[in-house]
């Protein structure tokens, strides 16, 4: 038993004469207190006033330190023990209070034992073990907390990363397309002014062979020479008009019977060419005979 347990003697017997106005004291109990926390070990009533009263706080003195003993043999080193008076007028509230330390680890403990050290028996070596498992528990999640850290930390990089590079390949993959739409657009609109640009060179090469008609039927009266007549007109422009491509196409798609009606006509043509090219060759030799004085053109060159 400490100093602490010494004085209380005459703490217990303070309890007996001290009334005060609170009126006297109803119980006593008993706290282990340990990092801050407290846990009850016992509860006594306090005894009335009397004759035996020296009698009757030996015996509770005797209880107290027994109960605080029993209680402190299940533990290693220092412990502190709380004891407590309640009055009666306040019986839920603390009057007033003593301290008792006890010592625990068995029989051979010595007061200079802590509470943070073991003792060498069993329950030493199981405490000193239990603190190193937990030394090493925390150790390893310490670490394992560091490796996921740094794995989330590299995952939101690459996914950032990630992120970025699909940005810049949808960019490139919509800039293409839009370059494939425009060329496309260029080549159709290129395609569209040929088209529209042969349509006008036939147009103007088939006016152009019906002109003379056409002024000749307005102003009623024959302007122009017309060598041809407007159906013989319109047949040789077609005729000169359609090439070789077209003529194998129209042949590809034409009935016999239209075939033959068609290349009747393409001969036709042709064979009328050929009389227009010996006309004019004959008029072109008169004319030249005339301009040397009627001779021949072969005994003009002779003179």
């Amino acid at each position: 038993m400490t100093t602490d347990a010494l004085r209380l003697p005459a703490w217990l017997k303070r309890q007996f004469q001290d009334t005060r106005q609170d009126g006297r004291c109803i119980r006593i109990q008993l706290l282990h207190l340990a990092s801050g926390r407290q846990r009850g070990v016992r509860t006594w009533p306090f005894p009335d006033a009397g004759e035996q009263a020296d009698d009757d706080i030996q015996a509770l003195i005797s209880d107290i330190l027994k109960a605080a003993q029993e209680d402190a043999a299940d533990l290693f080193g220092r412990q502190r023990y709380g004891l407590y008076a309640y009055y009666e007028t306040r019986p839920d509230i603390v009057a007033e209070s003593c301290t008792i330390v006890m010592y625990g680890g068995g029989e051979g403990a010595s007061e200079e034992e802590s509470i943070e050290n073991e003792g060498p028996n069993q329950k030493g070596l199981l405490a000193m073990l239990m603190r190193h498992a937990n030394a090493s528990h925390q150790l390893v999640m310490q670490s394992a907390l560091g490796i996921q850290r740094a794995l989330s930390e590299t995952n939101q990089l690459l996914a950032g990363r990630l992120t970025h590079m699909e940005e810049r390949h949808y960019g490139v993959l919509q800039s293409f397309e839009d370059l494939t739409t425009q060329k496309h657009g260029r080549d159709l609109a290129d395609k569209e002014s040929k088209v529209k640009l042969r349509a006008l060179e036939e147009g103007l090469d088939a006016l152009k062979m019906l002109f003379p008609t056409i002024v000749n039927a307005v102003a009623g009266r024959r302007l122009l020479p017309e060598k041809q007549s407007t159906v013989d007109g319109m047949i040789g422009a077609f005729m000169e008009s359609i090439d070789k491509e077209q003529m194998d196409a129209l042949m590809g798609v034409l009935k016999p019977e239209q075939t033959i009606v068609l290349m009747t006509l393409f001969n036709q043509y042709q064979e009328a060419k050929a009389r227009e090219a010996a006309e004019r060759g004959e008029e072109d030799r008169k004319r030249e005979a005339a301009a040397n004085g009627g001779a021949p053109a072969g005994a003009a060159s002779g003179a």
